[in-house]
């Protein structure tokens, strides 16, 4: 571990803790805040008729979060991330960190669409089981193959 007087140049890699007090963000790139999960609404445009996946479920309920953070606008609108939001619910969660975002109605519409671009070309049965996009699908996949070692 790092101490605060001496600088060995030694980098800590990722960390992974279940329930912290605090979390102190040294250098913020991104804007993650931990909002009740009944804030949050779906995307005007988005389906709803689906069920998150098993495994997101039991990873809420286990890690009390599901796997990364979905995208939302201050208002609470979520672009990405619809699926983790109902598992993290199914799951009992109150509360879910959420990355915010300060977009136009214009940009939301287009990060939604590009998020959700597989889903909306393909109408199979398929389309319907990715995890809110692509990089959440291949996250899922390596989860599950991560889980068997369980």
């Amino acid at each position: 571990m790092h101490t605060v007087t001496v600088d060995n140049t030694e980098e800590l890699g990722s960390v992974f803790i279940r329930t912290p007090d605090i979390v102190e963000v040294i250098k913020p790139q991104k804007r993650v805040e931990w909002w009740d999960v009944n804030e949050l609404q779906p995307f005007p445009d988005h389906d709803l008729d689906f069920e998150p996946k098993d495994s997101i479920i039991r990873s809420c309920y286990r890690n009390q979060y599901a796997k990364s953070f979905p995208v939302v606008r201050e208002d609470g609108t979520i672009i990405n991330g619809h699926k983790r939001i109902k598992a993290a619910r199914v799951a009992g969660l109150d509360h879910h960190p959420v990355e915010v975002i300060d977009v136009t109605d214009d940009q939301a519409a287009e990060l939604f669409a590009v998020a959700h671009r597989s889903q909306l070309n393909n109408t199979s049965d398929d389309a319907n089981d990715s995890e809110d996009g692509p990089e959440a699908e291949a996250q899922d996949s390596s989860d599950d193959a991560n889980s068997e070692s369980d």
